[in-house]
């Protein structure tokens, strides 16, 4: 409940995951990230007190400028941790909710690629539902094959932020990839999430020249689009 700019001290909170710039911790009451600028000298499943000043960065609470006293180790298993999700439902959380950030949840999609978002993302094929997966998550060449693949796995990610872009980040736990044998798409399905993806990815889109425009899309097979002009010369 510490203000932003207040120093705060966490004690005998364990390292549960460790990124290019920073880490979180966490205990029973759930887990905090904590910013180092650099790569941090951690490492999952330190058990820590740290002292350093709270923050709030795209929504997420933090700490930063902190200080970190090693005072054990302990085995870290997130998938003890894991809420089990539909993709919607994480996508649905309230940004205001401060619980939010840094839970572990189970989810379920097709790895793709997220255009300018992010190279990685789950997609629910029933529903086009998509969660972004941050590029800055550790453990991704994990998912290129599947990416490559279009497979349909499930995985453990860790709710990193909310984006001033209007989405939900996440982080990939490593090793927690499995394929899993994808649901069945109708064709009236398949043509419905092909136009709500391109939808998203016209929407704001400023042209200044000619394009390219998609003829097919790649989740599925033999799905063609044809374009019309609206206003034919």
């Amino acid at each position: 409940d510490a203000i932003k700019g207040q120093n705060v001290e966490l004690t005998d909170v364990t390292v549960v995951y460790v990124m290019s710039a920073g880490y979180f911790v966490g205990d029973e009451t759930g887990n905090m990230y904590i910013y180092t600028a650099s790569a941090p000298t951690v490492v999952v499943g330190d058990v820590l007190t740290i002292i350093g000043e709270k923050d709030i960065y795209f929504d997420m609470p933090q700490l930063r400028n902190a200080t970190a006293t090693k005072t054990g180790t302990q085995t870290v298993d997130l998938t003890t941790l894991a809420f089990e999700a539909e993709l919607a439902d994480v996508m649905a959380n309230v940004l205001t909710d401060r619980s939010v950030y840094g839970r572990v949840y189970k989810v379920e999609g097709t790895v793709v690629a997220n255009g300018a978002r992010s190279n990685y993302a789950l997609e629910n094929p029933l529903t086009g539902d998509i969660l972004t997966i941050y590029n800055s998550s550790v453990g991704l060449t994990e998912l290129l094959a599947h990416r490559n693949a279009g497979d349909y796995v499930e995985l453990l990610v860790i709710v990193h932020d909310h984006h001033s872009g209007g989405y939900w980040r996440t982080n990939y736990v490593p090793g927690s990839v499995v394929v899993k044998e994808a649901p069945q798409v109708s064709d009236e399905t398949k043509v419905a999430n092909a136009i709500t993806k391109l939808v998203a990815d016209f929407t704001n889109y400023n042209v200044f020249g000619s394009i390219a425009l998609p003829a097919t899309d790649a989740r599925y097979e033999g799905l063609t689009i044809t374009w019309t002009s609206g206003t034919p010369t």
